[in-house]
């Protein structure tokens, strides 16, 4: 299980080639009859709703490619160091990893990490505190980690999602300078919404997350 990770990026090719087929086939084979009859609200509430199934499947999916990711990695590259009674890997995006056993949580750290970054100066009292801690983790509070670490998937599924229905609707008009409005209305928004709801909302989670003692969980 994963409990410690950088923000997971909207950069990779399979999440916009994911939720693209899943708004366009929606849109061609089962929305625009559904749409049919229907007002501006109740398009997009199912619009939004759709966007956020979409993008909690592709957030499944991923953490179980990243778990069997991990299992490569720590397989292949992990080396157990007694001194901070942690072990070390390779790996490209996972900070820190921890797995519980029966009678105790081993603790997996980014070789590349824990080398050339600022660790707390007592090494070994910081990583048995995570450990300590992740043995008191609830579901709520596996929530906000999940929740930190994937909210800018979350956030731009269903903002693209709504730009991209408002564009569909404006190809449909014959009138060129309408159409030609709508994309740089849309361009000129949505970068500066993006930026301010995911800070918003990031700020949010990570607020709740100190409050619970979860700020290890949040490394960037």
């Amino acid at each position: 299980m994963t409990i410690s990770t950088s923000n997971e990026k909207t950069t990779s090719i399979s999440f916009w080639v994911f939720i693209f087929t899943v708004f366009w086939t929606f849109k061609f084979f089962v929305l625009n009859k559904f749409f049919e009859n229907q007002s501006g609200i109740p398009i997009y509430s199912t619009i939004v709703t759709l966007a956020l199934f979409t993008g909690l499947l592709y957030i499944l999916i991923d953490i179980y490619f990243t778990r069997k990711r991990e299992e490569a990695n720590i397989k292949l590259s992990s080396c157990y160091v007694e001194e901070y009674g942690c072990s070390l890997f390779m790996g490209h995006k996972n900070v820190c990893i921890v797995r519980p056993n029966k009678e105790r949580c081993d603790l997996y750290i980014n070789r590349l990490y824990f080398s050339y970054t600022q660790l707390q100066t007592n090494r070994p009292e910081y990583l048995a505190k995570i450990k300590s801690r992740f043995t008191t983790l609830n579901k709520i509070d596996i929530l906000y980690i999940y929740s930190y670490k994937y909210i800018y998937m979350i956030l731009i599924t269903a903002i693209l999602f709504v730009v991209w229905q408002i564009y569909s609707n404006a190809l449909m008009s014959n009138n060129l300078s309408t159409q030609v409005i709508t994309l740089f209305g849309i361009l000129i928004l949505i970068c500066p919404m993006y930026y301010i709801t995911t800070k918003i909302c990031l700020f949010s989670i990570t607020k709740f997350m100190r409050k619970r003692n979860l700020d290890m969980f949040t490394f960037k």
